[in-house]
């Protein structure tokens, strides 16, 4: 008697699944989780960010985005003038919605 296989699971690529939007209409993807995709042909890569400045960058298309800005624009809304994103633990490397 054989060991019982798990059954395979489909992972859901970025633009199927509920957990990511799109940014600006790019490959990109970010998660509720704080995670940057790039939607390939056929899988997703992720996308790893760097400290520029004391905030976290990624770039689409040659420019530089910030990615807390990229996040809270996408899940919570327009930031207003004068106004700054302050990631609630003090932690600039979490992404995460909820901070």
């Amino acid at each position: 008697m054989g060991r019982r296989r798990k059954p395979i699971q489909e992972k859901l690529r970025v633009d199927q699944n509920p957990n990511f939007r799109q940014y600006k209409d790019t490959n990109y993807y970010l998660s509720i989780m704080g995670q940057i995709y790039k939607k390939g042909k056929t899988k997703d890569y992720p996308i790893k960010t760097w400290d520029h400045a004391g905030s976290q960058s990624f770039k689409v298309n040659g420019k530089r985005v910030n990615a807390t800005k990229a996040f809270y624009e996408l899940f919570k809304g327009k930031i207003p003038e004068g106004y700054i994103v302050i990631h609630k633990n003090g932690l600039i490397k979490d992404m995460n919605v909820n901070n």
